[in-house]
């Protein structure tokens, strides 16, 4: 299914008002009549046939975040395609730039004409760095290690009511929850 950017931005919006209608009024309907009738109206537009822009997603500047990077590069722009390709998750292309090279900015991105998922539409939006501690994903950490991790008793000091889902298997509390950050990040370990 496709969607045109401000259709996507419809659709957004409408949820947004049946979630907090629902949260005000649990009783109050699902979606309303006029939501049933866009989402009927916007229910799939044609495919488009000609070229598409990628869409930024995130800039990064080497002053706020540190990142490996070409030598004369102290910017890092980062788009994607808005549609699947060989997985289910856009195509990204990364673009290093000097940021003194970078003379004309644009007022707004070109959008492209459709998009194929809601999610690749990214709002904007800006974003404080914080670095944090990572440990590796304990299925990459020597035997010895992984035995410790496994050791019941080590794991007594922790809060139950935090952590009571993982009673019975303390590498996927580490994992989940000590291991790899959650989000977007421009180092460290990979899920």
């Amino acid at each position: 299914m496709v969607h045109s950017p401000d259709d996507v931005r419809l659709l957004r919006h409408d949820r947004a008002a049946a979630a907090e209608r629902r949260r005000l009024d649990p009783e109050a309907p699902q979606w309303t009549s006029e939501e049933r009738a866009t989402w009927e109206r916007l229910a799939d537009r044609p495919w488009f046939d000609g070229p598409i822009p990628l869409l930024p997603v995130a800039q990064l500047y080497a002053r706020d975040v540190s990142f490996p990077r070409p030598p004369d590069a102290d910017l890092l722009q980062v788009l994607w395609c808005p549609f699947d390709h060989e997985m289910a998750h856009p195509r990204t292309a990364l673009f290093w730039r000097s940021s003194a090279t970078v003379t004309e900015v644009l007022d707004a991105p070109p959008e492209p004409p459709i998009v194929q998922r809601d999610c690749y539409l990214p709002e904007p939006c800006l974003f404080s760095p914080e670095q944090v501690t990572e440990y590796p994903n304990p299925s990459e950490l020597d035997r010895e290690l992984q035995d410790q991790l496994d050791d019941m008793s080590r794991w007594e000091t922790i809060d139950p009511a935090r952590y009571n889902t993982y009673a019975d298997d303390p590498g996927e509390l580490c994992l989940n929850n000590l291991s790899t950050a959650p989000g977007w990040q421009t180092g460290g370990w990979t899920r």
